[in-house]
């Protein structure tokens, strides 16, 4: 990586802990510019959901949905929306493999079935952001 690009990551990371200290949720929460990301995803998602072309999205969604309402119950998540309970699941996912912590298979597959989803979902997100996505 050149010293360019690891400035600019530094940079990164410096503003988003300043925003983090305005807003103040340096413990817990998420910055607005995540909640206005979240918020859009739910949106698509519901668009998705109603769209009778989207029968592969639904089915992953569908899928998943139980791994879901698992996940928040046990994460004891407060939380509005499945958007929301699915990116924490997945950040969840990647502390458990930085601490190196076994995971059962039951786990594996439900961590599986979100990532799916959310892997979908992001695709036509951005295609959304890009335009290249028909909202008929």
């Amino acid at each position: 990586m050149k010293k360019k690009e690891k400035e600019a990551i530094k940079n990164w990371y410096y503003q988003l802990a300043d925003s983090m200290v305005e807003e103040g949720v340096e413990k817990t929460g998420h910055i607005q510019e995540v909640k206005t990301i979240i918020d859009r995803l739910q949106a698509l998602h519901e668009f998705l959901m109603e769209n009778q072309e989207e029968i592969q999205y639904q089915e992953l969604y569908n899928w998943a949905e139980p791994n879901l309402i698992d996940f928040a119950a046990k994460a004891r998540l407060s939380v509005s929306g499945n958007m929301e309970i699915a990116l924490n699941a997945l950040y969840s996912q990647l502390l458990l493999r930085l601490q190196n912590k076994e995971l059962t298979e039951e786990t594996k597959h439900a961590f599986s079935t979100i990532s799916k989803f959310i892997a979908v979902l992001s695709k036509k997100f951005h295609d959304m952001e890009s335009g290249n996505m028909d909202f008929q």
